[in-house]
């Protein structure tokens, strides 16, 4: 999946939102699965947490674009 979205990504100059809020949910489900299983070094956790926080971070700057808010009205 990350190799589909990468290449998605890649292939644009600029990314458009429809292109980038299936991506952030990826990797969103991706790092929680990380965050929740305890079998992994705590750093590894630990990292996975921050790259959420990062994530969720960018994710909240959707709500400010009009194309955002068009695209989730319709």
């Amino acid at each position: 999946m990350f190799l589909f979205a990468t290449k998605r990504i890649s292939q644009n100059q600029i990314p458009l939102i429809h292109d980038v809020i299936p991506i952030f949910d990826i990797l969103t489900t991706t790092l929680d699965t990380f965050v929740d299983d305890w079998a992994c070094a705590p750093a590894v956790r630990a990292a996975a947490l921050r790259g959420l926080s990062v994530l969720n971070k960018y994710y909240t700057l959707t709500d400010d674009s009009v194309v955002h808010r068009i695209a989730m009205s319709t």
